[in-house]
């Protein structure tokens, strides 16, 4: 027979199927420059009006439908033929790397894609890169809801880190961020 009291030791990662849902969450509420590039195709995206909380919830896939109408995936991969000139904004777990028993490094995937016709922004920067550096901006050292603190950093996770991306006509970079997953 089993020792069952040994087994509460061990780390189950319970909140690993709602960080997606807790950073897209966090976003919503602290970053308005991301949203503005997401729902505007315009050069001037950037010096647009704020997006209201349904507006930013409207961009948001819930599983139904065809995924092309929406800008903000929390998963991998883009399952329906993209056609429109957009930006495309993806956040999920990567992977978990366990220390031991009770601790373990949760990666999370933050991918933005931009069709190339539209990267360019009337302030001479790209999507891409003002969307990678507001990511950044929003999560590093951020305590998120249900995840605890965010970190680019490579001491605390080795894996950080931001690479291009993408394919033709969609340009790319996505970013590896992690947190310190611990058993309670």
């Amino acid at each position: 027979m089993v020792n069952n009291m040994d087994r509460d030791a061990y780390n189950f990662y319970e909140d690993l199927p709602n960080y997606s849902y807790n950073c897209i969450s966090h976003l919503m509420e602290n970053n308005e420059t991301i949203w503005k590039l997401l729902k505007y195709p315009e050069a001037d995206a950037w010096n647009r009006s704020n997006l209201t909380q349904a507006q930013k919830g409207d961009l948001i896939w819930k599983g139904v439908g065809n995924s092309s109408k929406f800008r903000v995936f929390i998963d991998e991969g883009i399952p329906d033929v993209e056609m429109d000139e957009v930006t495309i904004l993806r956040i999920t777990p990567y992977s978990i790397i366990p220390d031991n028993r009770t601790t373990g490094t949760v990666i999370l995937l933050m991918e933005a894609y931009s069709h190339f016709d539209i990267n360019t922004l009337s302030n001479y920067t790209t999507r891409i890169d003002t969307i990678i550096q507001q990511l950044i901006e929003t999560f590093n050292g951020a305590v998120i809801n249900g995840i605890g603190r965010l970190h680019f950093d490579r001491l605390g996770s080795r894996e950080s880190k931001a690479e291009l991306g993408g394919q033709i006509p969609f340009k790319g970079k996505w970013m590896l961020m992690g947190n310190k997953s611990a058993r309670s």
